[in-house]
């Protein structure tokens, strides 16, 4: 549970009575004038070392928690990886493009496949950029990734199998 203090009161100095000034984050409490800051944290949140003091000893191991329930209402799937790399110029990547021993060679059709994900580079797409069709990938965005970059397809099937 994170405790948030409220501190918006005016601290009195020996010349003048100032209204302090307060910043709000998730976890703690910045109250802040020209003189000083004093920063109020919750139990569960951990400030920066130069607002907190020296660190307490360790405290005792707690005892393990009870074991969590068996994974067996796991749903099978098949995850299939179509790999190729962008020649520089191409739009139109084809089942002959892809390379055998780094996965399948085929392109499904979307309706094949329960997720479809493209990564370029590495970088997940959105589906606005291209499209597949059976035994097809075509990019739709301005510009071709650049020769050498890695294009992956990943096929996600539930309850389904090849």
């Amino acid at each position: 549970m994170i405790r948030r203090y409220v501190l918006c009161k005016k601290i009195s100095y020996k010349k003048k009575k100032r209204k302090a000034h307060c910043y709000r984050s998730p976890h703690s409490v910045y109250v802040s004038n020209s003189q000083s800051i004093l920063v109020f944290c919750s139990i569960n949140n951990l400030c920066n070392q130069k607002y907190r003091g020296p660190q307490g000893p360790q405290g005792p191991q707690g005892p393990q928690g009870p074991q969590g329930p068996p994974l067996s209402d796991l749903i099978p799937s098949t995850n299939l990886l179509y790999f190729t790399f962008s020649d520089g110029q191409k739009r139109l990547y084809t089942n002959n493009d892809g390379i055998a021993q780094y996965g399948t060679t085929e392109i499904l059709a979307p309706e094949e496949a329960s997720y479809i994900n493209l990564f370029i580079n590495g970088i997940l797409q959105p589906h606005i950029n291209y499209q597949i069709q059976k035994g097809s990938l075509t990019l739709l965005t301005e510009e071709v990734p650049s020769k050498g970059v890695p294009i992956i397809i990943q096929f996600v099937l539930i309850n389904k199998e090849v």
